[in-house]
This record gives structure tokens, C-alpha cells and sequence, in this order.
């Protein structure tokens, strides 16, 4: 897992000059924008206002609804919480983004969300993909 924190250090920090949330699709238990609110928390990187699309239609919000409280909390930021299907979310309601992650753990469907949202990623920006098979690998992400 600390291999995973200095690679979205590094990545997050590629992006501190570009204004705009954190996008996460497909939440689920949230690795990702967990180990980012840590870093933001400890100053270790900006402030940031979160995303969060919970494509798991069938499954519980509770955890994506408790990240929303602890960023409010915490971080004393801003998160939304959008259970919606991320293909169908229209991208006039999230805007330009410098930062998309993508967490469904179905290539294909990861697929079709990167080709969606990559039209909505600022230049240098990043969109940030982690399978379940990553995790026992020192580096995990792929980055686009």
C-alpha cells in the first residue's frame, strides 16, 4: 500500500497547477481517493474537491457517503456524491477535470469510461486506472 501512496503523490503532484476536482468512478471502497484525502490532510498535496460516480447501481452507497462527510470534515472540502451509471453521467455537470480515476474492475467497461472522460480531462491532465490484480504489484496504477 506505500508503494501505492508515493505513485498518487507523484501523480497528484504532476497536476497541482490545474484547477479542478478529483474525479472517481466506480468508487467502490474508495483505495484511491482514500489515499488521496490522506496526502491533502496532511498537506502533502492540494486541497482538491471530490467527485465521486457510484457506478455500483446495485450496491450500498455507505461508503462513498461516509468518504463525502470525511472530506467535508476532515479536509473542510467539498464532495458529491453521484450514483448514477458513469457512462450516462452528462459532462456538463462535471465540466473540465485535471484528474479522472478509474476504479470498475472490468476492462472493458473501463474502456468505454476512458474513451468517455477522456474528453473532459484538462491538458496534462491525468486519468488514473487500478484493477483488483494490482494490488499485489509495487507499481499499480496506469496512468494516461
Amino acid at each position: 500500500m506505500q508503494a501505492l501512496k508515493i505513485e498518487l503523490e507523484d501523480v497528484i503532484r504532476s497536476i497541482d497547477n490545474i484547477e479542478g476536482p478529483i474525479v472517481d468512478i466506480g468508487f467502490g471502497k474508495g483505495t484511491i481517493s482514500k489515499i488521496i484525502l490522506d496526502l491533502m490532510i496532511s498537506g502533502q498535496v492540494p486541497k482538491r474537491k471530490f467527485i465521486l460516480i457510484d457506478s455500483y447501481l446495485k450496491g450500498g452507497w455507505q461508503q462513498a457517503y461516509d468518504f463525502c462527510n470525511n472530506v467535508k470534515n476532515y479536509l473542510k472540502g467539498e464532495a458529491t456524491h453521484i450514483k448514477e451509471d458513469a457512462l450516462n453521467v452528462s459532462n456538463n455537470i462535471l465540466g473540465k477535470v485535471p484528474c479522472v480515476v478509474v476504479d470498475v474492475g472490468d476492462p472493458n467497461l473501463s474502456s468505454d469510461i476512458i474513451k468517455k472522460y477522456s474528453k473532459i480531462v484538462k491538458k496534462n491532465g491525468v486519468i488514473i486506472t487500478i484493477t483488483p490484480e494490482d494490488i499485489d504489484k509495487s507499481t499499480m496504477l496506469d496512468i494516461f
